[in-house]
């Protein structure tokens, strides 16, 4: 398994992961990509070496554009809390195939730290993703991120809703 060489493949899409590929809940960048590399991409380098899985990667996030489908549903990143099943929905709802939501804990909030949409082996057509649970909470926060910055929200002309942010209502599940 090839580790990941930020300087080297993928140096020249690198201001775009930052700004594109940001990890929610880690503050180097870098160590989400090189999980995502070992754990997602090396399984398909002999089709999508380092350089084009990344690439791919953001063609991908632009072609099915997430903070579209959850702001269909309005549903935002701005720290607010939403059922699980809510964010799954608006998603499926979107693409017609359901994604994997998966939180990690940050202080007992349970926080939204990704959604996966799934991809046959070539990264050509949306399938269904496996049955699989990663977010064991009903309820979710979704922190607010630079990759949400208020110039795009008002070019997409999205406006913070003003409704009462919901309670945990388990959060020791």
């Amino acid at each position: 398994m090839s580790s990941l060489n930020v300087l080297g493949q993928i140096s020249d899409l690198k201001d775009r992961l930052n700004l594109e590929w940001p990890s929610l809940l880690l503050e180097d960048n870098y160590e989400l990509w090189k999980d995502e590399w070992e754990n997602h991409g090396s399984c398909s380098q002999d089709i999508l070496p380092q350089h084009a899985f990344f690439k791919a990667a953001l063609e991908l996030k632009e072609k099915y554009r997430l903070e579209d489908m959850l702001a269909e549903k309005d549903i935002y990143p701005y720290g607010e809390i939403y059922k699980v099943d809510s964010i799954t929905d608006a998603i499926r709802t979107a693409t017609g195939h359901n994604p994997q939501i998966q939180c990690d804990l940050y202080k007992k909030i349970p926080l939204l730290s990704h959604i996966f949409l799934c991809f046959d082996y070539n990264a050509t057509n949306i399938i269904d993703c496996p049955v699989k649970e990663r977010c064991h909470h009903d309820e979710i926060m979704i922190p607010f991120s630079t990759w949400f910055l208020k110039e795009q929200a008002r070019e997409r002309k999205w406006e913070r809703k003003n409704t009462p942010v919901p309670q945990f209502a388990n959060l020791g599940k």
